[in-house]
């Protein structure tokens, strides 16, 4: 959540010893974090029981994890500058990275640069030369925005991995809800987010795993009638496919209010994201941002009000 070089933003309300931005400081909701669970349990199940977050909002997502079996011991997530430890070697110890780190700035292509650094690389070109000495691909999770995917320097890091250790993707059917320790702004991001998930060498072992739990909790779901989602059964919730589609859907099954999608191929296919759309023009960026911070203005002065 710190601050990145260019136009000055609003700063941020929280106490933080490093600069911060205010509209950094949304936390990950319970909702995202029971979605990312079966793969962060199967995770942990085969490097180590450590997570660490490294972006401290309000520390709430502790009491969330430890709500769904993590203990506090487990857990490594404090107020701290996470570039400043990363600078003089003092990350804390662990086996899993899991966060959703701010959307502002340049953090978003930080912290996946991060997280892929020791990751393997595909032995073509110049990456021959850069192949760096063997070490433990450590798993993520991070929670980004969806439009990330089509972003050029994703799709440059994403195409330098061996095929065996590109991510996967946990896409939720609605929309996640943010909240901000003050109260203020946006509930709601006017974007939707998914879950990145690296497990090194052992992805694509992870990733037939938690498909494998979703589709049984799914079928437990249609035998008792009810949703996993917390409705009507799931059935229901989501038509039968068309019948030209049944073949491609069933290799990845739409249940829980989530899609487990294995390649950013398939983020299109499924309609997660466009790959066809054209980026906005400067123009089109701005009146877009300009609208955006309207809209937090109001909300905020509204709730300020309240």
């Amino acid at each position: 959540m710190q601050k990145s070089a260019g136009k000055k933003r609003r700063r941020s309300e929280s106490a933080h010893d490093f600069e911060t931005e205010f509209g950094d400081h949304f936390a990950t909701s319970l909702e995202a974090l029971r979605d990312v669970w079966p793969a962060l349990e199967s995770v942990r199940a085969r490097a180590g029981p450590v997570v660490y977050d490294p972006y401290f909002c309000g520390g709430e997502i502790a009491a969330y994890l430890e709500s769904l079996g993590l203990s506090k011991q487990h857990f490594r997530h404090e107020n701290r500058d996470f570039y400043a430890d990363v600078k003089a070697d003092t990350v804390p110890k662990h086996d899993v990275l899991l966060t959703n780190p701010p959307y502002s700035g340049d953090h978003k292509e930080k912290i996946l640069r991060y997280a892929l650094r020791c990751y393997p690389r595909a032995l073509n070109g110049r990456n021959r030369k850069r192949q760096r000495k063997k070490r433990r691909c450590k798993p993520f999770f991070l929670l980004l925005p969806t439009y990330v995917t089509l972003r050029e320097w994703f799709r440059q890091e994403i195409a330098q991995l061996r095929p065996d250790v590109q991510p996967f993707f946990i896409v939720p059917d609605e929309p996640y809800h943010f909240d901000h320790p003050t109260g203020k702004g946006h509930d709601s991001p006017p974007f939707e987010s998914l879950w990145i998930v690296g497990a090194g060498t052992q992805t694509e072992e992870v990733f037939a795993e938690v498909v494998e739990h979703f589709r049984s909790s799914s079928h437990d779901a249609e035998r008792s009638g009810e949703s996993l989602n917390g409705g009507q059964s799931d059935q229901s919730d989501h038509p039968p496919p068309r019948a030209g589609k049944q073949k491609q859907n069933a290799a990845r099954p739409r249940t829980r209010g989530v899609r487990i999608l294995r390649s950013t191929a398939e983020l299109h296919q499924h309609g997660v994201v466009n790959l066809n759309r054209k980026r906005p023009n400067p123009r089109q960026r701005k009146r877009m941002r300009r609208k955006r911070q309207a809209m937090e203005a109001s909300t905020s002065d509204a709730k300020g009000s309240a």
